[in-house]
């Protein structure tokens, strides 16, 4: 790696996605959801200590239930969130829906993102997405927050 941060290289490339030393690191992670009613499930894994971290959620043409609220923005701290969070996706009526996925910390009770070595490694198999997390401080370090997201289709 040279001495440029994953933000600065994020910055350079002008896109979400960037390769570095053979690996696909993203800034912020896209899912489709467009094939219908969807529900979904964010388990945290595993998390260091070094920062409180989280996981931004921001929907597009659809509304997400979590905990008994619609939401369309949001942030699960993993100091503050159960390790499994079950999620259910109400669509909004012909236009694709996404949910735009990336990693928060704090810093000074500040939440922080996509600054100094900040990126996620994502591994996608079948229904099942894996986010490993570097958040900004330090050298990249992506074990920091470990997170999967699951998602399944409603049973009718």
């Amino acid at each position: 790696m040279t001495n440029l941060s994953l933000a600065q290289r994020f910055q350079e490339a002008r896109a979400p996605k960037i390769e570095v030393d053979g690996r696909e690191i993203y800034g912020l992670y896209e899912i489709d959801i467009s094939s219908g009613d969807t529900v979904l499930s964010l388990d945290f894994v595993s998390s260091k200590k070094s920062s409180i971290q989280g996981v931004k959620i921001k929907a597009s043409n659809c509304n997400i239930k979590v905990n008994n609220q619609i939401l369309t923005d949001f942030v699960m701290w993993v100091d503050r969130s159960p390790k499994h969070i079950p999620m259910s996706i109400a669509m909004k009526k012909g236009a694709k829906a996404t949910l735009k996925v990336w990693n928060v910390w704090k810093c000074d009770d500040v939440s922080r993102a996509w600054i100094g070595n900040a990126g996620m490694l994502v591994k996608k198999n079948d229904r099942q997405i894996a986010f490993h997390c570097s958040d900004g401080m330090g050298d990249p370090d992506f074990e920091g927050l470990v997170f999967t997201i699951e998602i399944g289709k409603v049973a009718k």
